[in-house]
């Protein structure tokens, strides 16, 4: 009778709670005092398999320090765009923006804080296909509620079973999902693991896994009550307050850029974790043109736009004092155009003479920006003092009315330029081996010249001309769409964007990722 009540009791305990235990039976002739379980179900798969999401910041690789000082003015509401399938936007030459409803994508981590800076990062992981499933039709179904929509991504998160979620969730799945992914979902789900269990098996995990987990392991147990409430859920998942920099962080100021693999330049500024601000940049074409020493004469876009500059040569070129492939060129004149139709096509124009200059690849010395970094940041500012006194004599350096106004500084900038196109052709450089020399020293050589023309007109009369504004933004797009080539983007066609691809990834990995969506907040 006593092992029939000894199995009864073991039959009664749900494994989870008997795994990688050995349970004691004291006072029963003949038997063993302990018993060896065997490993829970599911748990070393819980800690070997993909995850449902697995993005994280290492995926974030076209970010784009160049741009960190490109905050467009005229951004046009990404809601007046053609919408295709799911919602999606066909993109065109311009800037958008658009106010996202997103989604948090990793339960038990902070959420964003003020001033966090995101990337763009695709969404991978073993059920990124079926959340982005979710993402889609929820814009084919604007009556199911955002809460409804992120409890369903929690549950996945969590590896909870279709069915063993509430009616009103169970039925929010069926209407997103189908058939199959449902069942993919029912067969792959995890049991609950009780508390006094969890902090035995979590123990030896480092500390930003092991609270993942066990947010998973508490959130699966509140879905399967099936009467959880969305701040329940919200207190298990979102953590509130300030945190420290996770394990791997990287630097990420808040607003910068990303290059989209679709041939367009993304940003995410989020409130919380359930509203996104997404600017969208497609550049339109620029052509450049240069004379025979390499120096770009013309900048002009697909709509008659124009920047022409032509060179003071009776004014000696200036070396950079650290990079041997750039000179300084002074400007004779810097001369905007643009088409007037209303003057009978008669172009519009204003020409500034005898001001600014500008830093050029020479065509002797010119190369594809090298594999080793050349110093920069703070301590490279340290050496600049000593670098200048090599190349310029003090009497030079401290002469008042010297036309290489503002060296100093424009010189540093032009360094930390340098080193930012070497740090983007390094990470571009395994799928962009067919790139020339030349698309990189445009890329280089396009940021100096927008630096350049917008330090001359910079307090000038001209200044005060709305266009002549609009044409120094137009230098901004040019460096887009130079960085865009030689990334190999396409801009010939319109581009169709769905949000549901992208994850906003944290540079701190103590945030959260973020889902996004065509749905608007």
């Amino acid at each position: 009778m006593r092992y029939l009540i000894l199995a009864g009791l073991l039959l009664l305990t749900p494994a989870p709670a008997l795994a990688q235990f050995r349970l004691p039976i004291p006072g029963i002739p003949g038997l063993p005092t302990e018993i060896p379980l065997p490993p829970i179900p599911g748990l070393n798969d819980l800690l070997r398999e993909q995850p449902p999401i697995s993005t994280n910041l290492a995926n974030a690789a076209t970010e784009i320090a160049l741009l960190d000082d490109f905050n467009p003015q005229r951004v046009t509401p990404m809601t007046q765009l053609r919408r295709g399938e799911h919602g999606s936007f066909i993109l065109t030459p311009g800037v958008y923006e658009f106010t996202a409803q997103s989604y948090c994508l990793h339960a038990g981590t902070h959420a964003p804080g003020v001033g966090d800076g995101y990337l763009y990062a695709p969404i991978e992981g073993k059920r990124d296909t079926i959340i982005r499933h979710i993402l889609q039709n929820s814009v084919d179904h604007p009556d199911i509620a955002q809460r409804d929509i992120q409890m369903l991504i929690w549950s996945i998160l969590a590896r909870t079973r279709v069915n063993d979620l509430s009616d009103n969730l169970e039925a929010v799945a069926r209407r997103l999902l189908t058939r199959d992914e449902i069942n993919k979902l029912n067969g792959g789900a995890l049991g609950q693991i009780p508390p006094e269990v969890q902090s035995r098996l979590f123990a030896e995990l480092p500390a930003g896994v092991r609270q993942v987990l066990a947010a998973e392991a508490n959130l699966r147990s509140l879905f399967s009550r099936g009467n959880a409430s969305y701040a329940q859920l919200e207190q298990i998942a979102v953590l509130a307050g300030e945190v420290g920099l996770g394990e791997g962080s990287r630097q990420v100021p808040s607003g910068r850029w990303s290059l989209h693999p679709d041939g367009f330049f993304v940003r995410y500024v989020p409130s919380g974790y359930s509203q996104t601000r997404i600017q969208v940049a497609m550049p339109d074409r620029y052509t450049t043109s240069r004379d025979n020493l390499g120096r770009i004469t013309a900048i002009a876009d697909t709509l008659g736009n124009r920047t022409e500059t032509t060179y003071d040569d009776t004014i000696a070129p200036r070396p950079h004092p650290n990079d041997p492939s750039l000179r300084a060129y002074a400007f004779r004149s810097i001369r905007f155009i643009r088409p007037n139709p209303v003057r009978g096509g008669q172009p519009e124009q204003v020409e500034i003479p005898s001001r600014g200059w500008i830093f050029v690849h020479t065509a002797a010395t010119a190369t594809r920006p090298t594999q080793t970094p050349t110093a920069h940041g703070l301590a490279a500012k340290s050496q600049w003092l000593p670098a200048l006194s090599q190349v310029l004599p003090a009497a030079l350096m401290a002469q008042t009315g010297d036309r290489y106004t503002d060296w100093l500084r424009r010189s540093r900038e032009a360094s930390d330029q340098q080193q930012q196109v070497r740090d983007y052709w390094e990470r571009i450089d395994r799928n962009t081996r067919d790139r020339s020399d030349a698309d990189i020293n445009d890329l280089g050589d396009t940021g100096h010249y927008r630096d350049g023309i917008e330090a001359a007109t910079r307090g000038s009369q001209a200044e005060r001309i709305d266009w002549i504004a609009q044409h120094q933004e137009r230098q901004r797009n040019a460096l887009l769409h130079a960085i865009c080539v030689l990334g190999g983007c396409d801009n010939d066609r319109a581009t169709e964007y769905d949000p549901s691809g992208d994850v906003a990834v944290p540079g701190n990995t103590s945030r959260q990722r973020l889902a996004q969506s065509a749905r608007s907040y």
